[in-house]
């Protein structure tokens, strides 16, 4: 054999081993990947959607993973997608629920689901089938109600300015949370829940209350001055109502005596 020979058989040796190499690592990098999709429900993606609205399980594939089929289960198999090279990808829906809000985002091939509803809440898994593993990964998805513009309502309690407010949401109200902000002395203060109890009167650059009512996708606020409140309680008021009580007794009584001397 010639020295060129030996050389050349060397070489493509070597290239040869080399690929053997980089295959043998894309494989690798491939299961580590895939076993890391799979999940347990303490591990699932946590994600969040609004009523109405749409999220996205985000899924990615390696460009090197030979996909046969992506099955999309939760309480029932929702979907199967089968990739296709040099098509668009197309979801087949099984459940007649997600009939036209499913779609599948091309090369990733990550699900959209669309026009959600309190009914889709729950866990969702993805099943990988390739040629040689099956993998799932879970996720586990919140839909919430948009918060709207929370409703104050104001109880008037024995004593000067002694107040009740209560705050409340006429949707979503299961998983709100409701913050008072107000000032007492130029300090700004915070109370949490839907209630907020006022024993004292504020001064008059304190009569300002606003109810912060959240969630995790949305929130609404609403600012009340309760001067007006604090007025119908005060001394002064008090005063008031009594001169406009003995006045019409006044007139009343006088009104008898004309009567009777008639």
């Amino acid at each position: 054999m010639q020295p060129c020979d030996s050389l050349g058989m060397s070489r493509r040796s070597y290239q040869f081993g080399v690929r053997m190499v980089i295959l043998g690592l894309c494989w690798l990098l491939t299961c580590l990947i895939l076993t890391d999709a799979r999940t347990t429900k303490s591990q699932a993606i946590q994600l969040t959607g609004m009523v109405g609205g749409s999220v996205v399980f985000p899924f990615k594939v390696p460009p090197w993973v030979p996909v046969e089929t992506i099955v999309w289960n939760s309480v029932t198999t929702l979907a199967t997608f089968t990739p296709q090279k040099g098509k668009l990808a197309v979801v087949k829906v099984l459940d007649k629920r997600y009939i036209g809000r499913l779609r599948v985002l091309d090369h990733t091939y990550s699900l959209v689901i669309s026009n959600l509803s309190m009914l889709d809440r729950g866990v969702y898994r993805a099943q990988i089938n390739t040629e040689f593993t099956t993998t799932v990964t879970e996720y586990l998805l919140h839909v919430y109600k948009k918060i709207p513009v929370p409703d104050i309502a104001v109880a008037i309690l024995n004593g000067t300015c002694n107040l009740l407010l209560n705050c409340s949401v006429a949707e979503g109200a299961e998983s709100a949370t409701f913050i008072w902000m107000y000032t007492r002395r130029r300090i700004s203060q915070t109370k949490e829940g839907p209630t907020l109890h006022i024993s004292s009167r504020p001064r008059a650059k304190d009569m300002i209350h606003t109810c912060l009512a959240r969630n995790p996708i949305s929130q609404g606020s609403k600012t009340i001055s309760i001067e007006d409140y604090c007025e119908s309680g005060s001394p002064t008021s008090i005063f008031q109502a009594l001169k406009a009580t003995c006045f019409l007794m006044f007139f009343g009584l006088l009104f008898s005596m004309t009567n009777i001397v008639k």
